[in-house]
């Protein structure tokens, strides 16, 4: 089952499992654990004459990635490095955070990162969805090379290689089928597939199996990640519990030593070949007397669950709907007639593409996320002056009015969590005037990126628009020039025009 929800951390700040979900239902899965003996092992002490070792030692230097929060990670110095590692405090490293009993490893490595993810092509990266399974947490992530020790000084402190610019890359998109609703349920498959910023020079991706290939009862494994957030482990003591047949071949169980934030290890045969991504477990620490250890378990109880690596293949050319699909972009909008009362089902907001900014200004407060994937929809026949509600329910909804002409949009209104549904986190608009002459789209997402099924609604708050006023100085007697078959109308507060009484013939 999916575990404990984490936070961002501040400077690597511990992330446990009793912190509480985050604004952004950042999340990870159940903690993991120590099968037989700790076999984790550091770059440092990797033989590169062993074949197995060697072979470890290019995977880790080459493809394995860390994922850690922009925030975290912070900004390189004037030389390019980035010095997150050099002064790490004390009571952030593993020991004092997760109050380990003296005998325990690593008590002092650095507790940086929150997933792992693998390298598999030049700028692409595969990885636990549940870490990053929309936009808005993979924007969030540094994915960073180069977090491994290579040993220690005279005060036991671990050492590291520079972390520079050309190691560390963003997102700039994330594709899965995975979702999480706001009571952090889940759906869909644990993978997910990554496209970075760049592409990633001078060094060598891993290969991944692009077509089901079912492991084998105990199965020797090699896994490489990010434990508890620690530097690079490299674990080849894991094997084949359960090949997974009993998930239709999406999963199978091993026994490898996997902790929370493992999540995302590439999980490879004994020829480099990635056959697994790690995603859940059992539970990391126990406690023993006044401190914590590591919860050792018989291997032939191993119970991490891996998800087998072709799944990813449907993520990597996904099929887009047609261009013209109705509510897929703002010139294929679903036109609709606003002239009274409507309403709409929207079967799938992750259609569209969504505008190029949003001003969250104009609904500070109410919870807009302005990301992801949305449906549009074009108002036809707005009645100018009329208080316009809208609504949409059916998740936790983004909703947003854009006027003028798709190429050139302004946004004019916008809220998060204000509707009242029978679900939370609805999505509300309430007085909103239209004005005449301007063409209206309706936007509809989802917070941080999530999408589903939805329902727009639209109401008047008056049936009848409002009634001439001969004495008021917006009531126009006569038309603009050349235009004086005008009938008598009442202008909008805003509308701006030259009036002037005249014939058409003069």
């Amino acid at each position: 089952t999916l575990g404990a929800p984490v936070t961002p951390s501040t400077l690597g700040a511990p992330v446990t499992p009793s912190d509480e979900l985050s604004a952004r239902q950042l999340t990870t899965v159940a903690p993991k654990v120590v099968y037989g003996n700790d076999d984790r092992r550091d770059w440092h002490e990797l033989d590169s004459s062993d074949s197995d070792d060697a072979l470890a030692l290019r995977l880790l230097e080459n493809s394995i990635m860390a994922h850690i929060f922009r925030s975290d990670l912070g900004s390189p110095d004037s030389d390019g490095v980035y010095r997150v590692l050099d002064d790490y405090p004390d009571s952030f490293r593993l020991g004092p955070a997760r109050n380990l009993c003296p005998n325990q490893k690593f008590l002092q490595h650095p507790r940086l990162s929150y997933c792992s993810a693998t390298l598999v092509g030049n700028s692409h990266v595969i990885t636990a969805a549940h870490c990053v399974w929309n936009q808005m947490l993979c924007d969030d992530a540094a994915f960073v090379f180069n977090y491994y020790v290579t040993g220690y000084d005279d005060n036991g402190n671990p050492k590291f290689p520079a972390i520079t610019r050309d190691d560390v890359f963003f997102c700039k998109s994330v594709s899965t089928n995975y979702r999480e609703d706001s009571s952090g349920y889940s759906s869909g498959t644990d993978i997910a597939y990554i496209t970075l910023d760049r592409a990633v020079p001078g060094r060598t991706p891993a290969t991944y199996h692009k077509t089901l290939v079912r492991t084998t009862p105990r199965q020797k494994l090699l896994m490489i990640g990010f434990p508890d957030g620690l530097p690079a482990k490299v674990e080849a003591g894991g094997k084949v519990t359960d090949i997974g047949a009993d998930t239709g071949f999406e999963s199978f169980l091993a026994s490898t030593d996997a902790f929370g934030g493992n999540s995302g290890s590439g999980v490879f045969d004994e020829d480099g070949t990635m056959i697994g991504v790690l995603v859940r477990g059992a539970t990391d620490y126990v406690q023993s007397g006044g401190c914590t250890v590591v919860n050792e378990l018989p291997n032939s109880d191993g119970g991490e669950g891996i998800i087998y690596v072709d799944r990813v293949v449907s993520l990597t050319n996904p099929v887009p709907p047609p261009s013209s699909s109705p509510g897929r972009s703002c010139e294929a909008a679903l036109s609709i007639d606003a002239s009274s009362a409507f309403s709409v089902d929207i079967a799938d907001t992750s259609l569209g593409v969504g505008p190029s900014s949003y001003d969250a200004s104009l609904c500070l407060d109410t919870a807009f996320g302005g990301a992801g994937p949305v449906f549009w929809i074009k108002l036809d026949g707005v009645r100018p002056g009329n208080e316009l509600d809208l609504t949409t329910c059916g998740f936790d909804t983004d909703l947003s009015v854009f006027e003028g002409s798709c190429s050139s949009l302004s946004m004019a209104a916008c809220d998060g969590d204000s509707g009242s549904c029978s679900v939370d986190y609805g999505s509300s608009i309430d007085d909103f005037v239209p004005k005449a002459d301007t063409q209206y789209y309706i936007v509809v997402g989802g917070y941080g990126g999530e999408s589903g099924a939805a329902t727009l609604t639209g109401t008047y708050s008056s049936t009848d628009p409002e009634p001439p006023n001969p004495t008021s100085k917006r009531y126009v007697e006569c038309g603009r020039r050349n235009r004086c078959s005008e009938e008598p109308k009442w202008a909008d507060v805003d509308e701006k025009h030259e009036v002037r009484c005249c014939a058409d013939e003069r």
